[in-house]
């Protein structure tokens, strides 16, 4: 039993399915790039939830004609063929995003907090967890990484960290240490025991 919950179903033509993009990392070296500005977005997010904590501040698009445009550039990118792999920052925020390219793709990242474009969140844990719209996380091959950038040169686009290879997702904080490390298979076997029923 669950409480009553709003759901949106979205559906859009793809003009050709060969360019869709998934959301696993393909190639250990690749950059990892953010989109969007992450706000201290954590009321009714799943970090305030597990940890009890009260926040009015919802997750809400800050920037209307901004997103629309930075979709739009986000889609000729994947047309050229600049986009290795795409996943959004919602539920659980760049945290769950990062591990689930991660699993999906069977490689690690090492990613520098710093680098993230940020409002008004003062922890690592409010830019690793808040939710706030309009946010994707990119992998880009090397050899992409000039032209993608001049794709969003209006909008919040910066690289804040890469793929590797081997199983080790690493996170470096804002005071410059490692705020997380962990084994991309254990993390993915605790990930997966909820689902063990």
């Amino acid at each position: 039993s669950i409480p009553p919950t709003l759901l949106f179903s979205l559906v859009a033509k793809v003009p050709d399915v060969r360019k869709a993009v998934t959301m696993d990392f393909k190639n250990g070296g690749n950059a990892v790039y953010m989109i969007g500005t992450t706000y201290r977005h954590l009321g009714a997010s799943e970090w305030a939830l597990m940890k009890n904590i009260e926040e009015s501040r919802v997750p809400r698009i800050m920037d209307l004609v901004g997103a629309f445009s930075t979709y739009g550039a986000l889609f000729s990118a994947m047309q050229q063929g600049l986009v290795r792999a795409c996943h959004d920052c919602s539920d659980g925020g760049l945290a769950v995003a990062l591990a689930e390219m991660c699993f999906s793709g069977e490689f690690g990242a090492d990613i520098d907090l710093a680098l993230v474009k940020q409002s008004g969140c003062a922890t690592d844990a409010e830019i690793l967890f808040s939710e706030s719209p309009c946010r994707m996380l990119l992998e880009v091959a090397p050899q992409s990484a000039a032209k993608l950038e001049a794709l969003f040169s209006n909008s919040s686009f910066v690289r804040i960290g890469d793929v590797t290879k081997g199983d080790a997702i690493s996170v470096t904080g804002l005071g410059g240490r490692v705020v997380l490390a962990c084994s991309r298979i254990d993390a993915k076997a605790a990930w997966k025991s909820t689902l063990q029923f």
